[in-house]
Parts: C-alpha cells; sequence; structure tokens
C-alpha cells in the first residue's frame, strides 16, 4: 500500500513502513499516488512537482516550473502534465515530452483524469484521449467564472460541482446539463 505523508511518499509491505525521499524535493508532502505500466508509483508534492519510485528510489521527474498542485494523469504509456499555458504528454517508457497543448491558463481551474480521458478545466472543458485526440467544449457560463469546482467521473459521464454556489452540471457526449439539486 503507498501513502503520501509528511515524510514523503510512504510504502506499507505489511510489516513495516518505508518512506521514499530524495534531496531535490521541495516538499514531502502530496497526493494523487498512480502507478504505471512499468511498475513506477508516481505522486505530486503540493508544490505542484512530479516524483517517481523506480528501483525502490525515488526520482524527480524533469519539470521546468510548477504552477501549483493540479492533478497530472496517467493513460496507458503517456503522462499528462499542467504547465502554464499547456499540457505536455510524455512517453513513459522513455519519459520523454511527445506533445504539448497549448491552451489559455487564464481561466485555468482544475483537471481531472478518468479511465480514458485526461480532463483540464479552463473558459473551456478539454477532453485528451490516449491517442491525444482532443475535443474543445465550451462551458456553462456558471463555470467560466466560478474559480474552484470539484470533478467526479463515472463510466462515460463527468459530474461538475461549483464550490461557490453548489451547482451541479453533468457532462455527457460533449454538453453540459444543469442538474437539479435536493
Amino acid at each position: 500500500m503507498w501513502f503520501a505523508t509528511g515524510e514523503g511518499l510512504s510504502k506499507y509491505d505489511g510489516t513495516k513502513f518505508h518512506a521514499f525521499t530524495t534531496k531535490n524535493q521541495t516538499s514531502k508532502s502530496g497526493s494523487n499516488i498512480i502507478e504505471d505500466n512499468f511498475d513506477r508509483v508516481w505522486y505530486i508534492n503540493f508544490d505542484g512537482y512530479l516524483y517517481y519510485v523506480e528501483n525502490n528510489q525515488l526520482h524527480a521527474f524533469k519539470q521546468k516550473n510548477s504552477i501549483g498542485y493540479y492533478e497530472f494523469g496517467i493513460i496507458g504509456n503517456k503522462l499528462f502534465t499542467i504547465q502554464k499555458n499547456s499540457i505536455e504528454v510524455y512517453d513513459l517508457k522513455k519519459l520523454k515530452k511527445k506533445k504539448k497543448i497549448k491552451f489559455d491558463n487564464t481561466y485555468f481551474k482544475a483537471t481531472h483524469l478518468s479511465k480514458k480521458h485526461f480532463y483540464v478545466f479552463t473558459n473551456k472543458l478539454l477532453k485528451i484521449d490516449s491517442n491525444l485526440n482532443t475535443t474543445i467544449t465550451s462551458l456553462p457560463s456558471e463555470l467560466v467564472i466560478t474559480k474552484s469546482i470539484v470533478v467526479e467521473s463515472h463510466l462515460n459521464d463527468l459530474f461538475i460541482v461549483s464550490k461557490a454556489n453548489g451547482q451541479l452540471y453533468k457532462y455527457s457526449n460533449q454538453t453540459f446539463e444543469k442538474e437539479a439539486v435536493l
């Protein structure tokens, strides 16, 4: 079992805990733990920097900068990260940048990972699949002006809640529907 703690990324083997740290870390606490197809375990610290464990050692993923803590994504053999005004996609086998998808982060709110897609919320929704096909859908105006949202996925649908007013939206088939809140 893997945990992100104040001591860094930790693994519990059934008997004891082992904390993974490296001297390059900007901070140890983080979240968003994901195992890739190459048995590496990834997490992002709350400063927005990615790290991975390989061969029982923690390594810093090479990033230019951080724009803060935002969920990264792994789909198949691709790693999706957020940088200023772009989504950077890496080949996980070689850990090399494969593509840079530009977007205006003026209205940047959140990212979300489902089993098949990586989503980026700005004043639009960018939906990226494992083949790097990108679909762009305009957000409802209430979500554009909301600075903070919570996103959850279920099957092929997304559910988005505005933290400002609690309004719930369902995103399905490239369409947003306002849901009645009980």
